[in-house]
This record gives structure tokens, C-alpha cells and sequence, in this order.
């Protein structure tokens, strides 16, 4: 029989990025995958084990992207929290319901993306 195949179907789904709240020590032996916060306000995962290397150096470390639909939800989320510190509540609590309604929206985009295919996207190979 002829087992030729002309078309292949590939289902995957994207690693989702990981974040640490673990600040990063100079007296810390990191192992390949650790992840850590730095000071810059970015987060770093370890490529090779490796102590007292300060990231962001290429060769030890890879910066953990933030997801592009979670930009603005954190501008807005960090804007609320510096005026609710300031005392200015009402301020902060619009800025915190602006801030979820963009999150709300930009999850509804994704659930319309993918539709009923659960978390998963398609592309055909060939």
C-alpha cells in the first residue's frame, strides 16, 4: 500500500514563561532553570550552573520576556498600587478596575483565538 503521507497536522502549545520573586545573590550557587529577580526589575532564568554571576551576562543568564498582553495590565497595576501608597484610593481603584478590564479583554481575544481546541493552536506542515 501506499504510505505516502502529503499533509501533517502538528497540535502544540507554548511553554508558558515562569517567575521567581527569589531575589538574586552573588553568594547563591544557581543550578541550570533556577530563576531569579534582579534589581533591574527583570526576571532571569539560569542557562548553565554557575555562582556570583551577575545577570544580565548572555552566557549564564536569559532574561524572562514579559508576554506582550500583560504589558499594559502591569503598567496599569503598578500605577494603582503606587496611588493607593499615596492614599489616593479612588485614583487607585480605577486604575485597578482599568487594569483588570484589560486583562479581562485581552483574555476574551485569546479564548476566541483558540476556540474549542483547549489551550491548543494548529499549524499545518507541508
Amino acid at each position: 500500500p501506499d504510505l505516502a503521507v502529503t499533509d501533517v497536522w502538528v497540535h502544540y502549545r507554548l511553554r508558558p514563561f515562569q517567575y521567581g520573586a527569589v531575589s538574586w545573590s552573588a553568594a547563591t550557587p544557581y543550578a541550570a532553570g533556577d530563576i531569579v529577580r534582579f534589581t533591574d526589575g527583570h526576571c532571569y532564568e539560569a542557562r548553565i550552573a554557575h555562582s556570583a554571576v551577575t545577570p544580565p551576562t548572555g552566557t549564564h543568564w536569559k532574561q524572562i520576556p514579559v508576554p506582550q498582553i500583560l504589558a499594559e495590565y502591569l503598567k496599569l497595576s503598578v500605577a494603582s498600587d503606587a496611588l493607593r501608597e499615596d492614599g489616593q484610593l479612588d485614583k487607585a481603584n480605577n486604575e485597578e478596575y482599568r487594569a483588570e478590564g484589560h486583562l479581562i479583554r485581552e483574555s476574551d481575544k485569546i479564548g476566541l483565538q483558540i476556540g474549542g481546541m483547549g489551550g491548543r493552536w494548529t499549524a499545518r506542515v507541508g
